[in-house]
């Protein structure tokens, strides 16, 4: 995953985020558009990028929701480098001189 969960740095109500369905203390989703290519997890909060997607710089947001206090949400922003990976290797060849 480009990054393994997005909500290990955040906090609802000074606890630490807890995702787990029905009994969590937080829930999470897209915000806004997002690029194809590049999918939020919400029961892990892993951002994920398929091989389609172009090398360049993405910024994406999402919504942090309190379950306690479902009307009590804020958006944070995600910046996803994808890279290009190429690794050309060296090649050797022998030929005849006159041939």
């Amino acid at each position: 995953a480009a990054v393994a969960d997005v909500t290990a740095n955040d906090l609802v109500n000074g606890a630490a985020v807890d995702l787990t369905a029905g009994t969590g203390n937080a829930t999470i989703a897209q915000s806004g558009t997002w690029p194809a290519g590049i999918t939020l997890d919400p029961a892990t909060g892993a951002v994920a990028t398929e091989a389609s997607l172009q090398p360049g710089l993405y910024t994406v947001a999402y919504d942090l929701c309190d379950t306690n206090t479902p009307a009590n949400c804020e958006t944070a922003q995600i910046e996803v480098t994808v890279a290009a990976d190429i690794a050309p290797g060296d090649d050797t060849g022998t030929a005849t001189s006159g041939a």
